[in-house]
């Protein structure tokens, strides 16, 4: 029998019914063809609920996605080596850079010597202590203006060793008059 091809509603009263099947004992090959038949249809059941929460999980993730990606506010991941793995639309534009120019590059060249020590002290701190760290760093961005930025960010150890384990998220200190001081 195909159960691919039944309903639902068919598959649970399919089921019922071998369940309450009663096979006598002298036919060992009849209940032996019962419990295959009983188990074929719990599998098509847990498949085709497998399916559906598949289905949810990817709009969940391709909604996850828009909202990282146009989210007002700056976030980049990055991996061990400092390189960035992703970056949203508010990020490039934080960096004055297209999203594309910025994958895999250093993030280290964005910063000030000294803020670029910081910042892999940074994230050896998030990786070994976790939980949620902020650090102040001085942040050049495409256009040569410097920019005070506090940068908050998060190790996410499901996914290390794996690129994007540091989840950062970018925030202007200082406004552009203040920054131009300090240039």
């Amino acid at each position: 029998m195909n159960y691919t091809q039944m309903t639902n509603a068919e598959l649970s009263s399919q089921l019922r019914s071998l369940l309450l099947k009663k096979v006598p004992d002298v036919v060992e090959r009849d209940r032996s063809a019962n419990d295959l038949s009983i188990y074929q249809i719990e599998l098509e059941i847990l498949n085709r609920e497998l399916r559906e929460v598949q289905k949810e999980l990817e709009i969940s993730r391709e909604n996850n996605a828009e909202m990282y990606h146009f989210a007002p506010v700056a976030y980049l991941n990055f991996d061990e080596s400092n390189a960035i793995c992703a970056v949203n639309l508010a990020g490039a534009s934080f960096l004055k850079k297209e999203r594309s120019y910025l994958l895999g590059m250093d993030f280290g060249i964005f910063l000030e010597p000294e803020s670029a020590h910081q910042f892999r002290e940074h994230l050896y701190m998030c990786r070994e202590l976790g939980g949620r760290r902020s650090v102040q760093l001085r942040i050049r961005t495409g256009d040569d203006v410097w920019v005070s930025t506090l940068v908050t960010t998060v190790f996410n150890d499901r996914v290390w060793p794996k690129k994007g384990a540091f989840f950062s998220i970018l925030q202007r200190t200082t406004t552009s008059k203040e920054d131009s001081l300090h240039s």
